[in-house]
């Protein structure tokens, strides 16, 4: 994980404030805690924090091409970069380093803006283009990466971070009535919209130009699905299990030690199988539980660990919940009520120990549907043909009941009839 940061001004004769951005960069220095790198080029500027990953010497940033007329801030990994580096070095190009970073560099040169749409990866970076007075923001596919930017008075600033935004001093904090409204609805705040009425958040797949005093922002990138109409359920597990092989083999790059979050569950458990194939080594593995039972899977983690032979970690944690929550409400920079991001946190804590670098199961609940709520809500529809009066009765009764888990949950799901 990096963090960048950068202003620009659409008067040329403004100069970017050092301190102010150098103020940006401090407030993502948790990010990247390996460098830090600034470039200043009159009315614009360009920070990063780096958590080095790839090419730990040659991956300094910002990266610049041979003239130094191409300068990128970067925060992610380009997974493809080695066939990327291919194509380019029979194109011409000379790299100067080793790492994933350069082949974005190089590939706005031959392509332009149409180097996104080669990109295999998770990032967000802003190219400050010299001679053509232009930047360009961008963000992957999925929004894995985050970017903040505000635009007001003739000045772009962005960030990793919404508290790097406001340290800039250009970005004002009022609230944003329609996020609030937002939160209460959905738990998160959705994009474009941050908590500040002055911050947006660019969209998963986005781009902004900022050219000649014009910003525009443009999708490059939408979700399809095409599934294949021969496709029958063997086909088509033959063809995700073929994905996912690829997908851990490429995220499995690294000069840093790596490893894995395991939970037990499927997700975490097919990405640390793919990874246990792919090296002579045994996985590293991270696993953190509680005292409440309900919520502790280290059984079903051991399992998955024994079966796999991974080298495993356990903690079992009492965390100040207090503490950590102020710690993450101060990442988001913003209200998000997905209660994951606690444990998530946890079991990072306890892998840094030991890597620099973990894969997880996350995106498989998204991809196959493996929400609770989603099921929920056929079921909810199935139940409001029982009579109003009989769920009003049953409503009674679990409020009645003592509170655990299950009661919660068989609670809301009777009011959600009710909607």
């Amino acid at each position: 994980m990096c963090g960048i940061c950068g202003i620009a001004y659409e008067d040329r004769g403004r100069r970017v404030s050092s301190e102010a951005l150098a103020a940006m960069n401090a407030a993502l220095a948790h990010r990247g805690p390996d460098e830090a790198g600034e470039w200043l080029g009159g009315h614009v500027g360009l920070a990063m924090r780096r958590l080095s990953i790839l090419d730990i010497e040659g991956g300094r940033q910002p990266m610049q091409n041979e003239s130094g007329t191409v300068q990128l801030v970067f925060n992610g990994e380009v997974y493809n970069f080695r066939e990327l580096r291919d194509d380019l070095e029979d194109a011409g190009h000379v790299f100067q380093s080793h790492a994933d970073t350069e082949v974005i560099v190089h590939g706005y040169e031959e392509w332009g803006d149409d180097v996104l749409e080669r990109l295999n990866g998770m990032f967000a970076f802003a190219l400050y283009d010299v001679e053509r007075d232009r930047l360009l923001v961008a963000r992957d596919r999925l929004g894995i990466k985050p970017l903040y930017y505000c635009h007001r008075e003739g000045v772009l600033v962005f960030a990793s971070e919404l508290g790097a935004l406001l340290r800039s001093g250009l970005a004002r904090g009022a609230m944003n009535p329609a996020a609030v409204d937002a939160f209460f609805a959905f738990l998160y705040i959705p994009s474009p919209d941050t908590i500040y009425a002055d911050a947006r958040k660019l969209r998963a797949g986005e781009k902004l130009v900022f050219e000649r005093g014009r910003l525009e922002a443009e999708c490059y990138w939408r979700f399809q699905i095409a599934p294949k109409k021969s496709w029958g359920l063997a086909s088509a597990a033959g063809v995700y299990r073929a994905l996912l092989q690829d997908s851990v083999r490429l995220r499995r790059i690294s000069d840093v030690p790596l490893g894995a979050f395991l939970s037990g569950g499927l997700d975490s458990s097919s990405v640390v199988a793919m990874l246990s194939q792919m090296g002579a080594e045994p996985v590293k593995t991270f696993t953190v539980g509680f005292e409440d039972a309900y919520v502790n899977e280290l059984a079903y983690a051991r399992i998955a660990a024994n079966h796999f032979g991974t080298d495993h970690t356990e903690a079992i944690l009492t965390p100040d919940m207090v503490e950590v929550a102020g710690a993450l409400a101060g990442h988001f920079g913003e209200p998000f009520a997905d209660s994951s991001a606690v444990p998530t946190w946890l079991v990072s804590k306890v892998a840094r120990e030991s890597v620099t670098v973990a894969l997880s199961g996350d995106g498989g609940d998204e991809l196959f549907a493996g929400y609770t709520w989603l099921h929920r809500t056929r079921n909810v529809a199935a139940y409001r043909w029982a009579p109003e009066t009989l769920r009003r009765l049953l409503g009674a009764a679990l409020r009645a009941a003592p509170d655990s888990p299950q009661a919660g949950k068989l609670r809301r799901f009777n009011a959600d009839s009710f909607l």
